[in-house]
């Protein structure tokens, strides 16, 4: 697939999520969007309005964002996951809930870890 850097493309791409976590898989699943161009199109710093995001989320445990948003959230994930400099496996369980709550908001299959 493509990498598109436009909300219009984004929303438009189709695209099927992994059964289950797959290490790998998200990672390419969450490049398939230019996190960074769709948020300043929004109006917003991806990394700020991420930050806030994931805050949110560790307080209540719910995740209030469409589609667009969570995919936004995976990039973010990815970008935070890369400059952080930890190992790929810190922040599997906040990918792996994301996946989760898209594999609702899409219908389809998830198997959570």
């Amino acid at each position: 697939m493509q990498l598109v850097k436009t909300v219009v493309k984004a929303q438009a791409q189709v695209f099927t999520l992994t059964e289950k976590f797959d290490d790998q898989a998200w990672r390419q699943f969450a490049r398939l969007i230019d996190g960074y161009a769709i948020a300043q199109e929004l109006g917003f710093d991806l990394m700020t309005w991420g930050e806030t995001q994931e805050t949110a989320y560790r307080q209540s445990g719910i995740r209030h964002l469409n589609i667009l948003e969570l995919r936004l959230m995976l990039f973010y994930e990815f970008r935070a996951d890369y400059m952080s400099g930890y190992t790929y496996h810190e922040r599997d369980h906040l990918v792996d809930s994301l996946l989760a709550v898209l594999s609702k908001a899409t219908d389809q299959p998830y198997q959570r870890i």
